[in-house]
């Protein structure tokens, strides 16, 4: 399994955010994780799915930008500084 920082570009009205979660998968599986996690964003509450823009209820949309392979010593290093947070 490798490890992947994932980015996101969640748009909400005419702002436009980037979020990046740790992912763990294989380089033929990590785009559908990253898929999933875009498509779960806001729960469960998806209004459309179009070309990998998942728009939801709430008049928010998120889509995966890039996924970025990392080592697994700087991947444990941001899950340990992301749990202090």
């Amino acid at each position: 399994m490798k490890k992947y920082v994932v980015k996101l570009v969640e748009t909400n009205c005419d702002f436009e955010y980037y979020q990046f979660v740790l992912a763990i998968g294989t380089a033929e599986t990590i785009d559908e994780i990253a898929n999933k996690i875009a498509s779960e964003w806001y729960s469960d509450d998806l209004d459309t799915d179009e070309e990998g823009v998942f728009e939801f209820s709430n008049g928010c949309s998120v889509f995966v930008d890039s996924c970025k392979e990392i080592s697994d010593s700087a991947f444990d290093e941001l899950k340990s500084i992301l749990h202090l947070l």
